[in-house]
C-alpha cells in the first residue's frame, strides 16, 4: 500500500488500478464505486468512477478543498456481481503555504 500525497488547496484526482493476487487486472466493466476518505468523525465521500473496466482503472476526485491538511485514511468498494470489494491506502494532505 502506498500512501498518496497532495495538498489542501490541490484538486484530488488520482487514477488507481484494481490488481488481483497474482498481479493481473480485476475486470470492473459493470461495476459500481464508491470511495471515502477518513482522518477523524465521520468519513469524507469522494466521487469514484470505473475509467477503464478491463484494465480496472478506477478514478477518484475531489474540488480543491474538500480534504484539509492531515493523514486520511482511503477507502475505494467496487460491487459487481453482488460482491463488494475494498481497496484501501492513505492519503497524505500536506498544507499548503499560500492561501
Amino acid at each position: 500500500m502506498q500512501t498518496i500525497e497532495t495538498f489542501e488547496k490541490n484538486t484530488l484526482s488520482i487514477i488507481i488500478t484494481w490488481l488481483r493476487e497474482d498481479g493481473s487486472a480485476k475486470d470492473l466493466t459493470g461495476a459500481t464505486v464508491e470511495a471515502f476518505a477518513k482522518v477523524q468523525g465521520a468519513a469524507i465521500v469522494l466521487s469514484a468512477e470505473v475509467l477503464d473496466g478491463p484494465a480496472g482503472d478506477v478514478r477518484v476526485s475531489a474540488p480543491a478543498d474538500t480534504l484539509p491538511a492531515g493523514f486520511y485514511a482511503f477507502q475505494i468498494r467496487a460491487t459487481k456481481d453482488g460482491v463488494t470489494r475494498t481497496y484501501e491506502s492513505n492519503i497524505a494532505v500536506k498544507l499548503s503555504l499560500a492561501a
